[in-house]
């Protein structure tokens, strides 16, 4: 109770919070599809199941054009302003950008679905949905887009076992999800239309920038389409280089370790809606204290997870996934040391600051140089080495965005970062987890050890998060 009444107290906490438990369901139904299929699909099919998510996932920031990530930037109000500004021809344009998207989806699939029509609306269905489900989460309501998601996680994993358990296939399998999606598309319009537009009034004396917000806009779009290419576009290329099985191992090895996107998608949203209620007078100091609050908060979290995933990292997939995806099990090692980074939100003060070009460059970089390294650590070490290419490239890309936010900010770059906190959490909650690894490995089962980790790692967190919460609130 403490915790949360903490919490509510915070309004960095209390918004990552709601903004990461709307989005915690879906995730969860993801997870419980993953762990059922790859234990009851043939690992080529599985593959071919898998690489419609990879596909998606490459393509939507295209189809959705940094919407979804460009709303966050400003409050509820000043978003209803920009939309009004909006002509029919501009939303035409967008329109037949969509439509381009959509067709180039439909060709990838075409092939395992033998339909085009599925394909073609599903990506558009799911780019909307994106779109106005952050708008929603900019006006707060989240109550609304957590009741939304219980039931269509609930139905998300029913489809899929009801489509395995009859007669299998992934045309009825997607199609059915396009329906699911298409009905949560339908409510969020509806709500939105109801709350968005008419609790949300513009104050219209205001003037805009649109020079400045396209400008952002654009890099958003460009640094959202390249960022999300960094996590996907080596899933992308072992989909379409070797055969399924192998795409099919890679994909579960290198899978985003379940709900941390949500967690760092939530403290990105949450910063940056705070940093938006700032005004132009010059606030480093009030920039400096939400950074350090957020990696002092976000380390509670990812450290722990962290040595728990590297520690119990054989029973986990085996017991996840089955003993099939043994394989995956190196790739999945190697996966796990960007964790680390992911306690910290590195581009929102970039993004506060309307610095798109230098969020761009590093993103871009970040591809360059993890494609550049694909091929010799592939020769060198197989597929673990193709998840260190985007390892080394992602560290390369954080060092890149501290030096330049430091220069922004006009301070010393170990000023940004709580680093004597985090050295110290490393090497408690290292040993910690040592201990605790060889005491549940010794006497009990996998599976029993499994849980018991979970549980302590579970409680670690809760722990720390109260201690760092009672810390920050005196």
């Amino acid at each position: 109770m403490k915790f949360l009444h903490g919490a509510k107290r915070n309004p960095f906490l209390s918004n990552a919070f709601f903004i990461f438990i709307s989005r915690f369901f879906p995730s969860v139904a993801n997870l419980a599809v993953i762990s059922y299929y790859s234990r009851n699909l043939d690992a080529a099919l599985y593959g071919t199941y898998s690489n419609f998510w990879i596909n998606l996932n490459l393509l939507y920031p295209l189809a959705c054009l940094g919407i979804h990530v460009l709303v966050f930037t400003y409050p509820a109000n000043f978003i209803l302003k920009i939309v009004k500004r909006i002509s029919l021809s501009q939303y035409s344009l967008y329109g037949i950008w969509l439509s381009i998207i959509a067709i180039l989806f439909a060709l990838l699939q075409s092939a395992s679905l033998h339909t085009w029509a599925v394909p073609f609306c599903f990506i558009i269905v799911y780019a909307a949905t994106l779109i106005f489900e952050s708008c929603l989460m900019v006006c707060k309501k989240f109550s609304i887009l957590v009741w939304i998601n219980v039931i269509f996680s609930i139905l998300y994993f029913s489809i899929h076992k009801y489509i395995l358990n009859s007669s299998f296939s992934l045309q009825n399998l997607f199609t059915a999800l396009l329906l699911l999606c298409a009905i949560r598309l339908l409510i969020y319009i509806v709500v939105a239309s109801r709350y968005f537009y008419r609790e949300v009034q513009a104050d219209e004396p205001t003037t805009l920038n649109i020079k400045k917000i396209r400008s952002l806009w654009l890099y958003l779009a460009l640094y959202d389409v390249v960022q999300n290419y960094s996590g996907w576009i080596d899933k992308f290329i072992v989909a379409h280089t070797l055969d399924s099985r192998s795409s099919g191992i890679y994909y579960n090895g290198s899978l985003n370790i379940p709900f941390l996107p949500l967690l760092l998608g939530a403290a990105l949203s949450a910063v940056l809606i705070e940093l938006s209620d700032t005004g132009q007078a010059n606030e480093t100091p009030r920039i400096l204290k939400l950074m350090d609050k957020t990696g002092r908060t976000m380390s509670c979290i990812v450290f722990p997870l962290f040595f728990f995933l590297l520690l119990y990292r054989y029973p986990v997939v085996v017991l996840l996934l089955s003993a099939k995806y043994v394989p995956a099990i190196p790739v999945f090692l190697v996966s796990l040391l960007v964790l680390p980074l992911r306690a910290y939100s590195f581009t929102s003060v970039l993004q506060r600051e309307h610095q798109g070009a230098l969020i761009n460059k590093g993103a871009i970089a970040d591809v360059i140089i993890g494609c550049t390294l694909i091929y010799p650590l592939y020769i060198l070490i197989g597929l673990p080495g193709v998840a260190l290419a985007f390892v080394i490239s992602t560290y390369l890309q954080a060092g890149y965005y501290i030096y330049h936010t430091a220069r922004v900010l006009q301070v010393s770059w170990y000023r940004l970062l709580p680093l004597g906190n985090w050295l110290l959490k490393m090497v408690i909650f290292g040993l910690l987890f040592i201990v605790l690894h060889l005491i549940t490995t010794h006497y009990f089962t996998n599976l029993i050890a499994v849980i018991l980790g979970a549980v302590s790692t579970l409680a670690i967190i809760l722990f720390t998060l109260w201690l760092e919460i009672k810390k920050q609130a005196v």
